[in-house]
């Protein structure tokens, strides 16, 4: 707008001087070429400006666009990492009480044992993807390893013996926390997986007509 301004000013005052020297008459001096010669010059200098700001203008409008579909691109990737290799693991797999129940961390410590090598197996990649979740759920997520850890070293001073282990005081209040960290968990599983799921749903080919 403020270079349109700038061409319509100058071209007003080019034909101003025009007008002045031709009702004075004075075409005819060195001075009145000098002028006019000045004044048209002037003129062609804002219009090559302007079209170079056309130009410049192009330019950053289309960085700008590949700049948005370069981000829109990376949000995606970030997503899709994040259902493929924390949330989507996580969510099919909340209810299974090997992965994410009270048993032993003995048990687990044997590489022969299939079990063991399933639960290894599915909580290393978790928790190295585990930067990739949001903060609520990330929290969910630590807080219930923690509790879990707690829990474990707690039920090992009592021979890893869950029913011994709960009719103590200690006992009783670690399953309650136990418990409620798993729930936590459980109900942040589902908020993210409901959320990335409708992010990355494709977009109705009806809405394009």
């Amino acid at each position: 707008m403020l270079a349109g301004g700038v061409i319509s000013s100058s071209i007003i005052i080019t034909l101003i001087i025009l007008i002045y020297f031709y009702f004075n008459d004075q075409f005819s001096t060195i001075t009145t070429y000098s002028t006019i010669i000045g004044a048209v010059a002037n003129l062609f200098l804002v219009l090559a400006t302007w079209g170079y700001l056309g130009e410049v203008r192009k330019q950053v409008n289309i960085m700008a666009a590949d700049g948005v579909s370069g981000k829109m691109r990376e949000n995606n990737e970030y997503l899709l990492d994040m259902m493929t290799k924390l949330v989507a693991p996580l969510y099919f797999s909340k209810n299974d009480e090997m992965l994410f129940g009270k048993t032993s961390k003995l048990y687990r410590t044997h590489d022969y044992d299939p079990s063991s090598k399933e639960y290894f197996n599915f909580w290393t990649p978790i928790e190295i993807n585990m930067h990739l979740a949001s903060p609520s759920l990330f929290l969910a997520l630590e807080k219930y390893l923690d509790v879990k850890n707690a829990y474990w070293d707690a039920l090992y001073e009592h021979a890893n013996m869950h029913n011994v282990f709960a009719e103590t005081p200690e006992g009783s209040e670690m399953n309650q926390k136990f418990d409620d960290a798993r729930s936590a968990l459980s109900l942040e599983i589902n908020i993210a997986y409901k959320d990335l799921k409708s992010k990355l749903r494709p977009p109705d080919p009806s809405s394009r007509f």
